[in-house]
């Protein structure tokens, strides 16, 4: 067998034939992982922006909750919690309205709170 009848071979068509389409096919699919990739990319960045987004989030929420004005406030707020001398007043959403009225927030009274009178009770610094 000579070169010349060799290439002219019907399997050596076939093989290199073959050879060539699986080339194309792993080539087109590394472009497709390689584009997959940079949409993959994509959205990694938006979910580490949402994430970071909602850390500073937390972080504003964590820094109210040291405040002791502002967790008396949720407190009257979501518990209904009042002093002794004050009135709540629930006002109940409008059949037909459609919207609540809102609730006023309450001012800061100069006397001790009730959660600083508590804390004051079990070893805090003394107001009175």
């Amino acid at each position: 067998m000579t070169f010349r009848t060799t290439l002219a071979s019907r399997w050596l068509t076939v093989l290199l034939v073959v050879l060539a389409g699986w080339l194309a096919y792993r080539g087109a699919r590394i472009l497709v992982s390689v584009h997959g990739t940079g949409q993959e990319f994509a959205r990694i960045s938006e979910r580490t922006e949402e994430y970071e987004r909602d850390i500073s989030r937390l972080r504003m929420h964590l820094e109210r909750t040291d405040d002791p004005a502002w967790l008396e406030y949720q407190a009257r707020l979501r518990l209904n919690y009042r002093q002794p001398d004050e009135k709540v007043m629930v006002v109940y959403k409008k059949e037909n309205s459609g919207t609540i009225s809102p609730v006023a927030s309450p001012s800061v009274p100069a006397e001790p709170t009730f959660w600083e009178r508590l804390k004051n009770w079990f070893g805090g610094d003394s107001r009175d």
